[in-house]
């Protein structure tokens, strides 16, 4: 793997080439630290690679069958410490941390895998305990292949924790990124390209239509909680304001408040970026809410939310332009309170523009009628037939029939 990855580093010119034995030399200096994969995890934490060449690297590193570590009664799983007594998963470094906890690189010594190891950083609020472990119950439960795995978790020790895979990748919105800098360079590749996109898009469908079967919405879609592995893989992550309804575990719906109240809900949050998830009387991302969760009519929220979000993540990925490229927070919440979608300099195939008028529409029973149907729809589109949101004209419908009928 060492040499595989020196070569690929120095074809891309990167100085990184030239330090990997020195790099090595030291890591393997450590007791018990002699593997390719744990020195591509100390690359990756010390971010001297990214998470794309992680990826592909870790997957050509042999496997590790040693034998478990013994573990003593039933430890904490996110207990940190290497060679601790009863301690499952060794921490190996910091992916990144949110409003509740923090996400950790860590090794199961059991199993001898990498997972990814969730940790609440207040173990002493009541409240952000039982929503951490309601979202660890809800993400495991939902068992779909596009959904994040759960394989573990404890809320008995001192620090929560719950295990789910590593997703070893880049987010969404990376792709989306990269896409709309080759557009500027003049080409699009393949990986990147418009139908790359919409099939990425239909499984984060198939995801969300899981789970609104399992009465669960998941209230924070966007492009950043999207994950991309190296091998297509996708998953659907950070299900922290997931709400359940229905049944005798629904949420509790919170207090409806007047739209005329809007100042009062953003006060406090004038810095705060229009891409960053918010809880409270506004729940959700702003650059991606609907115009109930906008409005914080939270007894409104639910399924076709999730859809109007749905659509403005597909606007983004026909056009490469973000749906409200609005400059402050309280703007992003006005022209998401109208769906009020910033025009495109190229729009794309009139179809997916109808399509994600439909899916976003201002009022909830103009939108489809569920994820399945926006779904059908899109894929009616890539087949080449008349799509519901964009019914055809008499032309049209010749045109259909002599293309499907050209002798």
């Amino acid at each position: 793997v060492l040499p595989q990855l020196r070569a690929f580093l120095h074809q891309r010119g990167s100085s990184l080439a030239g330090e990997l034995q020195g790099i090595w030399q030291r890591y393997s200096a450590s007791p018990g630290r002699s593997s390719p994969e744990g020195f591509l995890d100390l690359l990756l934490a010390e971010r001297r690679i990214d998470p794309l060449t992680h990826a592909r690297f870790t997957a050509r590193a042999a496997l590790d069958l040693n034998a478990p570590r013994p573990l003593e009664g039933d430890g904490p799983p996110g207990q940190r410490g290497s060679g601790a007594s009863g301690a499952r998963y060794d921490v190996l470094g910091e992916l990144g941390e949110g409003g509740m906890g923090v996400v950790s690189l860590a090794r199961d010594e059991t199993l001898k895998r990498r997972v990814a190891l969730k940790s609440l950083t207040d173990t002493g609020d009541v409240l952000a305990l039982r929503r951490f472990v309601r979202e660890a119950q809800i993400t495991a439960q939902l068992d779909h292949p596009y959904v994040v795995p759960v394989y573990d978790l404890d809320a008995r020790g001192e620090r929560a924790s719950y295990a789910m895979k590593l997703v070893r990748g880049q987010t969404l919105s990376d792709l989306i990124r990269e896409a709309r800098l080759q557009r500027e360079a003049g080409h699009i590749d393949e990986e990147h390209s418009l139908s790359a996109r919409l099939e990425i898009f239909l499984k984060i469908c198939d995801a969300l239509a899981f789970a609104h079967e399992r009465g669960v919405i998941h209230r924070d879609l966007k492009p950043d909680n999207v994950m991309l592995g190296a091998f297509r893989e996708l998953y659907v992550v950070d299900w922290g304001l997931a709400q359940v309804l229905g049944g005798e575990h629904a949420d509790t719906p919170l207090v409806d408040v007047e739209r005329a109240g809007l100042e009062g809900k953003v006060e406090g949050l004038s810095g705060t970026s229009p891409g960053q998830t918010v809880d409270g009387d506004l729940v959700g991302t702003p650059a991606y809410m609907s115009p109930e969760q906008a409005g914080g009519e939270h007894s409104l929220v639910g399924v076709a939310s999730d859809q109007c979000s749905l659509g403005l993540i597909l606007h983004e990925l026909v056009t490469l332009e973000p749906p409200y490229p609005a400059p402050t927070f309280l703007a992003t919440i006005l022209r998401a309170l109208e769906s009020k979608i910033e025009p495109p300099a190229d729009p794309g195939p009139p179809e997916l523009s109808a399509i994600v008028r439909r899916a976003t529409a201002t009022e909830i029973q103009d939108r489809y009628s569920s994820v399945t149907a926006l779904a059908d729809d899109l894929r009616r589109h890539l087949r080449g037939l008349e799509t519901h949101a964009l019914p055809d004209g008499p032309r049209q419908r010749l045109y259909r029939w002599m293309r499907t009928h050209q002798t």
